[in-house]
């Protein structure tokens, strides 16, 4: 319960200062790492605890770790594996991919085609589709 209203206290106070609430800055990943780790089932945070000791600053993280009993070493690696692409951007590091970390949208989606599904609502000769929809790849671009 105290770590669900830390994580909600800081998205709170975060939300207060508009230009610090980006999920695109630092602490703004911190907080989504911590959410999305929390709500990992057990077996699966084990995975993937795994294959972050394969990372390649996972003995720096492990350094800089000072246990808590709030947030164990595989939560503290998976929040700071997540602001790691922007930590290593424009380093120089050969894992720098700055082309693999993000894709920039345009502020209005592109015009799709309604699939073969009945959910679609059809305006024109456009459609609006529900997110499963998507999901599911039943939309193509026009």
């Amino acid at each position: 319960m105290n770590a669900k209203l830390a994580v909600l206290a800081a998205g709170a106070a975060l939300s207060l200062c508009p230009g610090l609430a980006s999920a695109w800055s630092g602490p703004g990943h911190l907080v989504i790492a911590a959410e999305a780790y929390r709500q990992l089932p057990p077996e699966l945070k084990a995975e993937v605890f795994e294959v972050l000791k394969a990372h390649p600053d996972f003995p720096k993280w492990q350094k800089a770790y000072h246990p808590n009993p709030n947030l164990g070493l595989p939560a503290y690696v998976f929040m700071r594996s997540s602001t790691w692409p922007d930590e290593i951007r424009r380093s120089g590091s050969k894992y720098d991919h700055p082309d693999w970390h993000f894709i920039d949208y345009p502020l209005k989606p592109p015009v799709f085609s309604c699939g073969t599904r009945t959910d679609n609502k059809h305006q024109g000769d456009h459609c609006q589709m529900d997110g499963e929809s998507l999901l599911q790849g039943d939309v193509h671009h026009k």
